[in-house]
C-alpha cells in the first residue's frame, strides 16, 4: 500500500509525482473536493506532500494532522534537494515584481538563475537540474 500522498492535483503536484517517480517513490493524489484518487485514508504512517496553494486549515490536512500524518511542503523538500543557492521571497504583496526584479538583476550580472515557485514553474519541476553554481 501507498503511504505517500500528493495533495493537490495542479500543477505542483503533478510535477511533485514526477519528482518523487525520479527518486523511485510513487504517491497518490489527495484532494479536498475529488478526495483520493484509489481507496486510502490518512495515516501515522502517511507523508503528506502538501503544494504551496493548499490552505493551512484545508479540511484533509487537519484529517492528516489529527492522526499524525507527516507534512511536508512542496518547497522545503525541494529546498533540501537543491544544490544552487537559493533566494526566497516571502509576504502579502508584490511577491511576482520582487521575484522578476531579482531574477532579470541576476541574468544582468550573468548568473544562471532559474525563476521558480512564483515564476509560473513549480520548484519541483526543475529541482533535480539545478546546479551548485546556478
Amino acid at each position: 500500500m501507498c503511504n505517500i500522498v500528493i495533495y493537490g492535483r495542479g500543477k505542483t503536484g503533478q510535477n511533485l509525482k514526477k519528482l518523487l517517480q525520479k527518486q523511485g517513490l510513487d504517491g497518490i493524489f489527495f484532494d479536498d473536493k475529488n478526495g483520493f484518487e484509489t481507496p486510502y485514508e490518512f495515516s501515522s504512517n502517511t507523508t503528506v506532500f502538501v503544494s504551496p496553494g493548499v490552505l493551512p486549515d484545508a479540511e484533509g490536512l487537519s484529517v492528516a494532522k489529527k492522526v499524525g500524518a507527516k507534512i511536508v511542503g512542496e518547497l522545503q523538500y525541494c529546498f533540501d534537494l537543491c544544490p544552487s543557492r537559493c533566494i526566497s521571497v516571502t509576504g502579502t504583496n508584490g511577491k511576482t515584481t520582487t521575484c522578476q526584479l531579482i531574477y532579470h538583476i541576476l541574468k544582468k550580472c550573468k548568473k544562471e538563475v532559474r525563476l521558480l515557485g512564483n515564476g509560473g514553474v513549480p520548484f519541483c519541476a526543475e529541482v533535480l537540474d539545478c546546479a551548485k553554481d546556478d
